[in-house]
């Protein structure tokens, strides 16, 4: 059961995302372009995402960035630009909006990761994008200026990591499922409801938007280990790549 948040049910349209026999935008044309020349550059391996670790992973696809979406440095907490709120896109930001999110599908897929969020790539705007590759197959969702409308009395609690805290994992609890609303790349109004993996992806990027970590849903004890810990690995790469 899902609990509003005082906004209406308008245009659900369900875990796929499906928008009916809506016309066709050129900046979804743009993005599925940069997917298909990625899904050839593409080779095997097994993935580990950004998001949360499962038993038995199945195997995934990595794909490499084509030319046309070149690829963005991620960057690494503790950052400040990740602590800081996005803002909402506005009609102005129609052509960073329109550059920036196959770049961000081209980060997302070759870090590897399953979600990506515009702040961790510097950009303080109210951008997402997820792709949790069922079947080794893309389902790549873009959204500006999504909103949680609902949520589920129930929580999951599942482990999860992060592109901007790489190696570093921790159980999180959240609401089970969530409705999302957002604006899709080609400007029109969407509604998901999302359960399991999904549904944590989208609050985990989410949280990103709103400045949040997912050490921030821990203890300072937690946190500080983590952080700790993070910052460790950091200075001994950094120490290993100036040998």
């Amino acid at each position: 059961m899902l609990e509003h948040l005082g906004t209406d049910d308008r245009g659900c349209k369900g875990l796929a995302g499906k928008t009916g026999q809506t016309r066709r935008q050129p900046l979804i044309l743009l993005v599925r372009m940069a997917l298909i020349a990625t899904r050839r550059a593409a080779t095997s391996g097994a993935r580990m995402n950004n998001l949360a670790r499962i038993n038995d992973p199945p195997r995934a696809t990595v794909i490499a960035a084509p030319p046309a979406a070149a690829t963005l440095p991620i960057l690494i907490a503790p950052n400040l630009a990740l602590k800081t709120p996005a803002r909402a896109v506005q009609p102005a930001d129609s052509d960073l909006v329109r550059d920036l999110v196959p770049r961000m599908f081209a980060t997302m897929y070759r870090a590897p990761g399953i979600g990506l969020a515009a702040p961790q790539v510097g950009h303080g705007l109210r951008v997402l994008v997820v792709d949790l590759m069922p079947d080794d197959k893309q389902q790549p969702y873009g959204m500006i200026n999504p909103e949680i409308v609902a949520v589920s009395e129930g929580l999951a609690t599942r482990e999860e990591g992060c592109l901007s805290l790489p190696n570093q994992y921790a159980d999180i609890t959240r609401p089970a499922k969530v409705k999302i609303r957002y604006l899709d790349l080609g400007g029109a109004r969407q509604e998901i409801e999302a359960e399991g993996l999904l549904a944590a992806c989208l609050q985990h990027e989410l949280d990103h938007l709103d400045g949040i970590l997912f050490v921030d849903h821990l203890s300072i004890l937690k946190r500080n280990m983590i952080m700790r810990r993070l910052a460790k690995e950091q200075r001994q790469k950094r120490d290993d790549q100036q040998r």
